[in-house]
């Protein structure tokens, strides 16, 4: 074969690249190009387009969210939706409480987010599950965008038993009075006293109850003390039975546990459901655990 001029082979070259460039002259992607062998015959350039094309370009891929994370302009790009930054799953910070939805005035409040174990009073709105006869603790709420525990109860932290609630716009929620007040109660309150609201607390079990374990044949086989409440008690479910209200709640405590033969006692972490029942016309709350 003749060696060819160099200038002449330079410009085989320029050729070539200039209609391989022009072939891809309307595609979005960039074409790199190796060089071409000096000793290659310049003919097989355009025929080898493909080829060089698929050894130099690496295979389209999606775009990753990782790769724009860093980039707070290419996150405002429209059309790349998929690939803004992932946030933390929102939680909502408000509850919206309508009073008609409860057979009330048609009033409409908005008080912070609730717990699971917490029920709303505001104003006409009394949540259906807070019943006389039961024990609440009662927690004035904050204003929007605070956590509804921030504040402390009323009545010194303590859970009293709910007497009645009364009627009107105002309501009047009166609980048991302390030993000796009888005739001069203080511990109510009115719902309206607060446009934040109220959230009461169930509670079933104090410490200091007692209970009697019996076996699966109902005889007694010893007794159990709450020591200590561990956590939140969360109600399940509320019934009005032929023996009254029924009112069952998920608990978690530590209790003095003492079975009859052995006679020794010593503390357990215990957790199940309580049934606390109302009965009708009597004062004395019934509970049962299980």
């Amino acid at each position: 074969m003749y060696g060819q001029h160099p200038d002449l082979q330079e410009e085989a070259k320029l050729e070539a690249m200039q209609r391989v460039w022009q072939g891809k002259r309307n595609s979005s992607t960039t074409a790199f190009f190796q060089e071409v062998n000096e000793t290659e015959d310049i003919l097989t350039v355009s025929s080898r387009q493909n080829s060089w094309s698929n050894a130099c370009l690496p295979p389209p891929q999606k775009a990753t969210c990782s790769e724009f994370e860093n980039d707070p302009e290419l996150l405002d790009v429209p059309g790349s939706t998929s690939c803004l930054r992932t946030t933390p799953k929102f939680q909502q910070s408000f509850l919206k409480l309508d009073a008609s939805t409860i057979g009330d005035l048609p009033a409409h409040y908005v008080i912070c987010a609730l717990q699971p174990h917490q029920l709303p009073v505001c104003g006409v709105y009394v949540d259906k599950r807070v019943v006389p006869g039961f024990k609440y603790r009662v927690r004035p709420l904050p204003v929007l965008g605070q956590e509804s525990k921030q504040l402390k109860c009323l009545f010194q932290d303590r859970a009293l038993v709910l007497q009645s609630i009364g009627r009107g716009f105002a309501r009047r929620f009166t609980f048991e009075a302390d030993n000796g007040q009888l005739n001069s109660n203080d511990n109510y309150f009115y719902s309206d006293n607060r446009p934040e609201g109220y959230a009461f607390e169930l509670e079933v079990i104090s410490e200091g109850d007692k209970f009697t374990i019996f076996d699966i044949n109902r005889e007694a086989q010893g007794t159990m003390e709450v020591l200590k409440i561990e956590g939140a008690q969360l109600e399940i479910s509320s019934t009005l039975t032929k023996q009254g209200i029924e009112k069952r709640a998920n608990v978690k405590f530590i209790g003095k546990v003492e079975f009859y033969d052995t006679g020794v006692a010593k503390p357990m972490t215990l957790n199940g459901t309580v049934v606390a029942l109302k009965s009708k016309g009597r004062e004395q709350l019934q509970e049962g655990y299980s």
